[in-house]
């Protein structure tokens, strides 16, 4: 049984998270501070969806370079 990929922050994302000014929306900061490499994929896009977010979210905030996934999982794309 494959495991679900777990999105993790990185270091960017750690480092503009630390700052109040940073270059990301409230909404978006809201959802990185829920990403902690325990929650996988799924979990986290439920907690997207609840925010108002798109599903596809997490992929553009993989996109953009503010998550990856766990290494040694695999993406579901």
């Amino acid at each position: 049984m494959e495991r679900l990929p777990q999105p993790v922050l990185t270091s960017h994302a750690r480092r503009c998270l630390e700052w109040e000014h940073s270059d990301i929306d409230r909404i978006h900061r809201a959802l990185l501070s829920t990403v902690d490499g325990r929650r996988n994929v799924i979990q986290l896009e439920s907690v997207a969806k609840a925010m108002g977010l798109p599903e596809q979210t997490l992929d553009q905030l993989r996109a953009q370079g503010w998550v990856d996934w766990e290494a040694g999982t695999a993406s579901t794309n």
